[in-house]
C-alpha cells in the first residue's frame, strides 16, 4: 500500500516487484520526493514466491526521510552597465540680465518719466509721446512732431563695450531721422539712423576725436511692422555688429572708438538727433535696452524671439 499520495510511476515500480523473483529490498521510486532510504529490509521478501517478495517493498514509514539537499548558493550579481555617454550641451548659455545697464519697458508712462527697470537710476524724460500696445507689453509712440525721451547726461562715460537693442515700427522713411542719438552736438556722437545715405541704408555711425566711423546694412526696415534691432560694440580685437530679427546683417572691424571715448555727454536722445535740421522719429519703440558688454549672436537671438 502507498502511504499518502502515490504516483503512477512509482505504482509501476511495484508492480515490477512483485512480478520478479523474490530479492532483497524493494527499489525506491525516484519521483518521491517524502520517500525514506529505500524500503522496510524485507524478510518475507525471501523464498520469494512471485508476488509476495514484493509486498515487503512497500513500507517506506520505517525508513529515514528523506532530508532536502542543502539551497545553493545564490550567483553572483551582474555588473552594473556602463553609464552612458552624457548628452551635449544644450548650447551657448543665455543670460540677458548679466551687464544690463539701462532698461526703458515703456509699459508705464507716469508724469514724463521713463523708469529704468533695472533700478540703475538712469530713469528717462518724456517730451511727448503716447503709450499704445506694443511688441511687449506697451510702447512709447512717437509722432515726428518734437516728441523724443532725453538720457541722463554721460550715460555712455563708463562703457567700455556696448550692446543696444530694442524693438521698433518705423511709421516713416524719412532721411537721417534717428531711433536714438547719444552725444554732444557736433563733436561727439553715437547713432543709429534707419535711413541714411552715400550708401542707402540703416547706419551706425560713431565721431569722436578719432574722427567719424560708421558701417551701413544695405536695405532697409519695413514699415508699421516690429523689428528687433540690436548694435554690439567689442575692442580687442575690434568688432561691431548689427543685427535685424536676430540675424547678422552688417559688421565692422574698424569702430575704435569706445562708448568711453565720447565723455560726458550731454545730449542722449531716443527719437531725436544731435542736428537740428534732421527730422524727428515716427514711429513705436519698445523694450529699449543697454547693455555694458557686447552680446553674443544667441543673446541677441534670444532677445528677438520674445
Amino acid at each position: 500500500m502507498c502511504l499518502g499520495a502515490c504516483s503512477l510511476e512509482s505504482l509501476s515500480y511495484l508492480q515490477e516487484g512483485a512480478a520478479g523473483a523474490g530479492g532483497g529490498s524493494a527499489t525506491q521510486s525516484s519521483s518521491q520526493s517524502s520517500g525514506g532510504s529505500g524500503g522496510r529490509d524485507g524478510t518475507g521478501a525471501t523464498g520469494g514466491g512471485g508476488g509476495d517478495g514484493g509486498a515487503g517493498g512497500v513500507g517506506g514509514d520505517g525508513g529515514a526521510a528523506s532530508v532536502g539537499g542543502a539551497g545553493g548558493e545564490g550567483g553572483d550579481g551582474g555588473a552594473g552597465g556602463r553609464g552612458g555617454a552624457g548628452g551635449d550641451g544644450g548650447g551657448p548659455l543665455i543670460d540677458l540680465e548679466t551687464g544690463l545697464f539701462l532698461h526703458y519697458t515703456f509699459d508705464e508712462l507716469e508724469e514724463g518719466i521713463a523708469v529704468d527697470a533695472t533700478g540703475g537710476m538712469r530713469d528717462g524724460t518724456l517730451l511727448g509721446g503716447t503709450s499704445v500696445e506694443g511688441h511687449i507689453g506697451n510702447a512709447l509712440s512717437l509722432s515726428g512732431e518734437e516728441e523724443y525721451v532725453e538720457l541722463p547726461p554721460g550715460v555712455l562715460q563708463t562703457l567700455n563695450e556696448l550692446t543696444v537693442s530694442f524693438w521698433i515700427s518705423l511709421g516713416e522713411q524719412q532721411w537721417w531721422q534717428r531711433i536714438f542719438d547719444f552725444g554732444s552736438g557736433e563733436v561727439a556722437w553715437l547713432y543709429v539712423c534707419p535711413k541714411a545715405a552715400n550708401p542707402t541704408g540703416v547706419r551706425l555711425s560713431l565721431n569722436s576725436p578719432a574722427g567719424v566711423e560708421e558701417y551701413t546694412m544695405n536695405g532697409s526696415l519695413p514699415l508699421q511692422e516690429w523689428t528687433h534691432l540690436a548694435v554690439t560694440l567689442s575692442y580687442n580685437p575690434n568688432r561691431s555688429l548689427m543685427y535685424v530679427n536676430g540675424a547678422e546683417v552688417a559688421s565692422s572691424d574698424e569702430i575704435v572708438t569706445r562708448p568711453s571715448d565720447l565723455g560726458n555727454t550731454t545730449q542722449n536722445f531716443i527719437g531725436r538727433s544731435q542736428f537740428a535740421v534732421d527730422p524727428y522719429l515716427v514711429g513705436i519703440v519698445d523694450d529699449f535696452r543697454i547693455y555694458d558688454r557686447a552680446l553674443s549672436a544667441a543673446e541677441v537671438a534670444a532677445l528677438a524671439a520674445q
